[in-house]
């Protein structure tokens, strides 16, 4: 009881630290993540939080599920909301109402470079935490591998397809309101570098400390 206790312990304090993370790299202006990069570029023209579209677009993903699967949902897997809820909310906090992050505004593009990096890496050990812990996975993920189970089309398929279409997504409302720097240099090395430092935390932090005693 106390080793599943740990677990949630951490996969929730995972969550938090990678909204900080993202918080970091939305501060630093030279890109963002695909998902972060279209949730920006929508709270630009609607003046809605991030974070608030980023839980909205997570229900979405959740009835998506519940049209793909209709009999097959288990209600109990409602619970993808709570991540996401969890994410968003701490954004907003990162991002808005925490004095700390929300003055943060890099003054240089060296600093702004070094704001992004400190940013991946903390997100990279959230994502860390909190895919390790193997609890709730995110609406998104569940989403396409609701689609794999109906199809003969992979996981990494979809998965890919979904970040292709966030990215889509970001620059077609760019086209109308102009360059947002949700879509940089930094966008290319958070797709680079964020399933490297995840792997390398995973084998080295999470699995070898932190999770031990769970998968012994």
């Amino acid at each position: 009881m106390k080793k599943r206790l740990n677990t949630y312990i951490f996969y929730v304090l995972g969550l938090i630290i990678a909204a900080l993370g993202n918080t970091l790299m939305i501060k630093a202006a030279l890109g963002q993540a695909p998902f972060n990069a279209m949730n920006y570029n929508i709270s630009m023209v609607t003046g809605l939080k991030i974070g608030d579209i980023g839980i909205l677009f997570n229900i979405f993903f959740m009835a998506l599920q519940i049209l793909i699967l209709r009999r097959d949902f288990q209600w109990l897997q409602l619970l993808q909301l709570v991540p996401g809820f969890i994410s968003g909310k701490f954004l907003n906090l990162f991002m808005y109402d925490l004095p700390v992050t929300a003055a943060i505004l890099p003054g240089s593009y060296p600093a702004a470079l070094l704001v992004f990096l400190c940013g991946q890496c903390v997100s990279a050990l959230g994502i860390s935490l909190v895919t390790s812990a193997d609890v709730i996975a995110f609406p998104c993920e569940s989403l396409c591998k609701a689609l794999t189970g109906k199809t003969r089309l992979s996981f990494r398929f979809y998965r890919t397809m979904c970040d292709v279409s966030f990215l889509a997504a970001a620059l077609t409302i760019m086209l109308f309101i102009g360059n947002t720097n949700s879509i940089r240099e930094g966008t290319v090395i958070n797709m680079l570098l964020t399933g490297t430092l995840i792997d390398f935390l995973n084998r080295k932090l999470c699995e070898k400390y932190i999770y031990r005693t769970k998968i012994q």
